[in-house]
């Protein structure tokens, strides 16, 4: 299976290779560089379409087991220890499915390489790291 540049890159983040994760704050970034967007033009249909082709891709070549009833009561579960109502929001699923994404295996039993990743993209990183920096100042 082929994984495209920023499907490592998606990887390398859900897998903590990145300076933070947010996904609230962060995720515009990555649909933002494979689209050529500036951030702030990115809308959640942009990330949930990045991250759904993704989750899917990983589904349909066995990298995630996937049975409808799970991921609903799952989504049903977590919504509910976060909000204590069982209402699912779009935030309810992307952080399901990206959950799902960081724990697929890079490595085989063997120990041999499944995907190669590569290194994540500095250029992006210093973009996520720029906004926290921001932030910061702001709050002083």
């Amino acid at each position: 299976m082929e994984l495209h540049y920023w499907e490592k890159q998606l990887i390398l983040y859900t897998k903590n290779h990145f300076e933070r994760i947010d996904y609230d704050k962060d995720l515009k970034y990555f649909p933002a560089e494979l689209y050529g967007l500036h951030p702030e033009q990115v809308e959640l249909y942009n990330m949930l379409g990045m991250v759904v082709r993704l989750y899917q891709k990983l589904i349909d070549n066995g990298h995630i087991p996937f049975t409808l009833e799970r991921f609903i009561s799952e989504n049903f579960r977590r919504a509910f220890r976060e909000n204590n109502k069982h209402e699912i929001s779009h935030k309810h699923i992307l952080r399901q499915i990206l959950a799902e994404i960081s724990l697929i295996h890079v490595l085989d039993d063997k120990g041999k390489r499944i995907f190669e990743l590569g290194e994540i993209d500095e250029k992006l990183n210093n973009k996520i790291k720029l906004e926290i920096e921001k932030r910061l100042e702001n709050t002083l």
